[in-house]
């Protein structure tokens, strides 16, 4: 219960930092640059499985580490981390 809260605020962070990623890149390169045309043409290079799963991830995660801290909860859980 003390490390998979910690690892779903891990991954809140990856997320919103990919979420974020054009304005901080934009914020970088200055007001002349267009962020996104950099980010559309280095995704354009990546294969089209690699986007997929890492969309994939981004939903997968934060699911998974939920669904362990609800069965961490559960009454039953705590029956079999008290023997």
């Amino acid at each position: 219960m003390i490390v998979q809260p910690l690892f779903l605020a891990l991954d809140v962070f990856v997320l919103t930092s990919q979420l974020s990623k054009a304005q901080y890149l934009q914020s970088i390169l200055g007001p002349g640059a267009n962020a996104q045309a950099v980010l559309d043409a280095s995704e354009s290079v990546y294969p089209a499985w690699l986007l997929t799963v890492s969309d994939g991830r981004l939903i997968f995660t934060p699911l998974v580490s939920l669904a362990v801290i609800i069965l961490l909860v559960l009454p039953s859980a705590r029956a079999y981390f008290r023997k």
